[in-house]
């Protein structure tokens, strides 16, 4: 079950990194040229957006699909150590 509810986090993750993504074109594509007001603000809005967004647990590791099935692998494979080494 542990193997589940962290997969379920690394959809929704995956999901916030690309609408967090679409802001900086979101920005740009705007008429902030006719707006000089904002200039400055929307500027820093995509300067800012243009450092990746990486969702983590607990600052350890990463809430990502590949970290996901590597831990499933390791699951897998840890099932069957102890599998054999009950057999043995």
């Amino acid at each position: 079950t542990d193997t589940t509810y962290f997969g379920g986090l690394t959809v929704p993750s995956k999901h916030i990194a690309e609408q967090a993504e679409e802001i900086k074109y979101s920005a740009y594509f705007s008429k902030w040229y006719e707006h000089p007001q904002y200039y400055r603000h929307i500027s820093m809005m995509i300067v800012r957006d243009s450092l990746s967004i990486r969702m983590n647990a607990g600052g350890i590791v990463g809430l990502d699909l590949e970290t996901a099935l590597n831990v499933v692998k390791l699951t897998g494979s840890y099932y069957m150590f102890l599998r054999n080494f009950i057999e043995s």
